[in-house]
């Protein structure tokens, strides 16, 4: 996992001692495609054979040491992310809220969770410029 200004400036710009590419852009970013089973989102490109998939949710400020506006990356087997749901839906029913305009107000929740596993199965490269 990349944030957009790490893969985009930082890594598709990578090239070996041959001036090959080590990041190989797929053209699928975002997109659901069949060729990729398995994932929900293509990956936006590959490292070293490995899928890229490029999130906003990595924070692109972070200070690490004497560095600022650093990011990291997130390798890990997509196996070991685990998403747990615990099967039951909260409804909540609310006559007063509307009352003057003759509506009723409903609201329903589920419960999702997330976590990895075996915690060495995953591993954050911290401090990208």
């Amino acid at each position: 996992l990349s944030s957009p200004r790490t893969y985009y400036t930082r890594i598709l710009g990578l090239q070996d001692a041959q001036s090959r590419p080590l990041a190989i852009p797929t053209g699928f970013s975002g997109l659901t495609v069949p060729q990729f089973t398995g994932a929900a989102i293509a990956p936006a490109g590959i490292l070293f054979g490995h899928p890229v998939y490029v999130t906003p949710a990595i924070a692109e400020d972070e200070t690490n040491g004497s560095g600022s506006n650093q990011s990291h990356l997130i390798f890990c087997n997509p196996g070991y992310c685990h998403i747990a749901q615990d099967g039951n839906i909260e409804m909540a029913v609310s006559n007063e809220r509307y009352f003057e305009l003759n509506q009723t107000a409903l609201r329903a929740v589920q419960h999702e969770d997330c976590g990895y596993g075996p915690a060495s199965g995953i591993v954050v490269l911290a401090g990208i410029n």
